[in-house]
């Protein structure tokens, strides 16, 4: 077992460690405050106190597991229990009959509130908190209606029985409702471990698109955890009333906050996609440890909420102290950040140019070495380029640098005197602004607002000072040469209009010194322009500028030196004047790459598919074209010329307004990525983090998400087979990950990219769909990409291509067609096509 995966499991172990630790301790403190309580009898109470709370936390852990919450489950317990009770009045208040027929009732009504519940909240995309209060308060006034408000007394024992019966083993009373738990928690182990719809649960919750795009039900599994919960909720009354031997009215108010608590105290985050079944079982049986203590205790009624409440919350801190003690650290080390920093910041007051050395930097992640001691000089007025293959150190080495990650070894000084950065807080007062490749931006405030986030101007230290954020925000734009209302909403600005406000972002901080990470990934090439105007600007200012991209064409025509690393190391620096770039691609890859977009043209086979007059309405007008087995056929054009709709509408992702589509010589409906997939079409997604990977979870389960269903017998997974198919794909395509349980969210960007496509061709495709495939990924990943489409091409697999660059649509493709504002303006062979004609029909808006 590799050391990223002990860490990760030890991690988990401390929780389950700190949970069963704290159990014990309030054992021991309520047996010593207690007479009587530490007696078998005791243990015998828990299980019974701990019985509802255990099986409504499973289906609670489902619901949340999807993102969702279930604030009804008290009031559907209570509803469940009163039909329960009326039906047995009615069929037989002794006879087993009776009570058949009463658990029966329990159940389908528990079921059926839960059933409302999935459908709303899944098919109907409706908020679960709203839906489930809704519900909650209709379900307590269908309980108070049909028990008039009073308790319904229960006298059947066969219904009884599993709630309040208990066997007699030799002194030792073991309650029947103990079988109950071990049957449930036992299935819900095996089933969560065992069956597919365990992965799917976790991809829904972890991203609910990527797990869409990947041919999951979404809607479905998220039905189906409300329809589970509901169904424990007949359960659980079942239960409570054969232990009180009465249906209530009341019954389980305020129990949704129980339930909560144990799931969360067990480790499942609210957010959704994380959580354990054993986590959920020590946090339901100490919320049962307080419980059945607080009710033992001689105190008034009215006490019981708060000292429950402040138990609660030192069970939970006491469950996070070792976070709590890494913040106390952290807070320690930015205490002498700041005096350390103290002495630099008063010595950058005297001048303008400053200098920036990282000196023999090492970092580490899980044991496994990320930077290998690189050093590296930054100057102001100069722009400093760092390339490497995804995965060589970059990212890391920046994030160091803006204070997200800290240094395991090695030094950083600015103009020779050492500086301690602890924080993003350390970095920006040392004059350091990282733009990232996704902005930083908050869509629903305007451009004053995100521009002074959080150093927000104030008169008299109460109210915000408008006026004169906007007024200094308006002479940021102007030195940076554009003409913006400050007022406007970031959300209504264009990809290269909010890279601006990022550079406007670091100009008002008074940066010296600007960290540009793939700027020009996702804007045109005449925004690309302005930005390289901008920059020129901030070297004649006097500004430093870090440049990472993986396009070598940009390197040169911006950057003064460039750093090279490969595998955490420093391989070269040297003057952008005394290089080129074959050089520098060897120094990134270790070795030559040539014609990375070259390809054998094969002859292409049978029509795989053919699109007649496929239209969207507003986005791409009417559309035809073919694609052959073996074939590439590029989709060319501008950001917004229809290339992705189109894509997206073909995978089932986005409805169309009219058309055909012909698959293998039959037309086909495809309404979700779900029916392409069946049907043998993939696509990979140009977003691969919002549309391809779930992050938390390991690379063999992101590898096998779109294949389970067929690696699976009735739901049941095959695990062997999963593991032979993940070994397979991280070889082929030669994914680096520390194991196949990696989380995938932690691999660089190029094998992320790779994992994506390895998912969709583990279905077996007969078309693929490549959006942007080599998009901020470097040119070692790009060889590795295009190697792996001349694969598919040699398989008879027929390809689409869609890429922003030309010399790669042009070099892999075999036709290509020009898209300009959503119409088809051209159609070139491979011989035909040239990058002035593609450009031209770009930009064209006549057929």
């Amino acid at each position: 077992m590799d050391k990223a995966v002990k860490k990760r499991l030890s991690k988990e172990q401390k929780r389950y460690l700190f949970l069963g630790a704290i159990i014990l301790a309030f054992f021991i403190l309520f047996s010593i405050r207690i007479p009587n309580f530490f007696q078998l009898v005791t243990i015998t109470n828990l299980v019974r106190q701990s019985a509802v709370i255990l099986i409504l936390s499973i289906g609670m852990m489902l619901v949340i597991l999807t993102g969702g919450i279930d604030l009804s489950v008290g009031a559907t317990m209570a509803l469940s229990g009163a039909a329960a009770a009326v039906t047995i009045q009615t069929v037989g208040e002794q006879s087993v009959a009776g009570a058949a027929a009463g658990m029966a009732a329990a159940l389908l009504v528990g079921a059926l509130v839960g059933a409302v519940n999935g459908y709303l909240c899944g098919y109907l995309e409706i908020s679960p908190f709203m839906v489930t209060l809704a519900m909650q308060t209709l379900t307590r006034g269908l309980t108070m209606m049909i028990t008039d408000g009073s308790r319904i007394v229960v006298k059947n024992q066969a219904f009884n029985w599993l709630g309040g019966g208990q066997w007699n083993l030799g002194g030792f009373i073991v309650p029947h409702v103990s079988l109950v738990l071990v049957i449930v928690v036992a299935a819900a182990l095996f089933w969560m471990r065992n069956f597919s719809m365990g992965i799917k649960l976790y991809a829904v919750g972890g991203n609910k698109t990527a797990a869409y795009a990947s041919g999951i039900p979404v809607k479905f599994q998220v039905f189906q955890t409300y329809f589970i919960s509901g169904l424990l909720c007949g359960l659980a009354a079942i239960i409570t009333i054969g232990r009180s031997g009465s249906a209530q009215p009341l019954a389980g108010n305020g129990l949704e906050f129980d339930v909560i608590t144990a799931v969360v105290m067990g480790g499942v985050s609210l957010l959704g996609g994380v959580g354990t079944m054993a986590g959920i079982f020590l946090g339901a049986l100490l919320l049962g440890v307080l419980t059945l203590g607080i009710n033992m205790l001689d105190i008034p009624s009215y006490s019981n909420y708060v000292i429950k409440g402040i138990f609660v919350l030192v069970a939970v801190l006491s469950n996070e102290v070792t976070e709590i003690v890494k913040e106390a650290v952290q807070a320690g080390k930015d205490i002498r950040a700041v005096s350390d920093n103290d002495k630099v910041l008063e010595k950058m007051k005297k001048g303008t140019a400053h200098t920036l050395e990282l000196q023999k930097i090492k970092k580490s992640f899980s044991g496994v070495p990320a930077l290998k001691g690189v050093s590296l000089k930054i100057q102001s007025g100069k722009v400093h380029a760092l390339l490497g293959e995804n995965g060589a150190g970059k990212s890391t080495l920046i994030k160091i640098l803006s204070g997200v990650y800290q240094k395991d070894e090695g030094q950083i000084e600015i103009d020779g005197l050492p500086v301690s950065i602890h924080s993003t807080a350390d970095s920006r007062k040392l004059g350091i602004s990282v733009i990232y490749q996704e902005f930083a931006l908050v869509p629903e405030l305007s451009i004053v607002q995100n521009i002074f986030l959080g150093k927000e101007l104030r008169k008299g230290g109460i109210f915000l000072a408008m006026r004169e954020m906007a007024q200094s925000t308006r002479k940021v734009v102007e030195r940076l040469h554009f003409q913006y209302d400050v007022n406007k909403k970031v959300r209504n600005l264009s990809v290269s209009q909010q890279q601006m406000v990022e550079i406007a972002k670091a100009f008002s901080s008074n940066s010296w010194l600007v960290v540009m990470d793939e700027p020009t990934s996702a804007i045109t090439e005449a925004d690309k322009e302005k930005l390289f105007q901008i920059i020129r600007e901030m070297k004649k200012q006097g500004l430093a500028v870090v440049y990472i991209s993986h396009r070598m064409s940009e390197i040169f025509e911006i950057a003064d030196e460039v750093t090279v690393l490969r595998d955490g190391e420093q391989v070269k620096t040297l003057p952008i004047c005394e290089t080129d770039e074959n050089e520098l691609t060897k120094l990134m890859v270790g070795r030559e790459v040539k014609d990375i977009f070259n390809r054998e043209h094969l002859e292409p086979g049978k029509v795989v598919l053919e699109v007649k007059n496929l239209k969207r309405n507003g986005v791409f007008e009417p559309i035809s074209f073919q694609v052959r087995q073996g074939e590439v056929l590029g989709l060319s054009g501008l950001m917004g010329a229809g290339r992705t709709e189109i894509a997206r509408c073909l995978f089932g992702m986005d409805a169309w307004d009219g058309g055909e589509i012909w698959l293998n010589g039959e037309q086909v409906q495809i309404h979700s990525p779900r029916e392409a997939l069946k049907k043998g079409i993939c696509y990979v997604s140009e977003d691969r983090r919002g549309e391809g990977i779930i992050p938390l979870r390991g690379v063999r389960e992101n590898i096998c998400l779109s294949a389970m269903d067929q690696m699976c017998s009735h739901g049941y997974r095959k695990k062997d087979q999963e593991k032979r198919l993940g070994q397979e794909y991280m070889e082929r395509f030669r994914i680096k990950a520390a194991s196949q349980q990696q989380p995938i969210g932690n691999l660089s960007g190029g094998n992320q990219q790779k994992c994506c496509l390895a998912k969709m061709l583990a279905c077996g495709p007969s078309l693929i769909i490549l959006d942007e495939p080599t998009r901020g990924i470097d040119v070692g990943a790009k060889a590795e990409i295009h190697r792996l489409i001349s694969d598919l091409v040699k398989q008879k697999i027929a390809v689409i291509l869609i890429s922003s660059e030309l010399p790669e649509v042009i070099g892999a493709s075999d036709r290509i067609i020009v898209l300009a504002e959503g119409r088809k303006t051209g159609e070139f062979t491979a011989d035909e096509a040239g990058q002035e004609a593609i450009m031209e029909r770009a930009m064209s808006f006549e057929v």
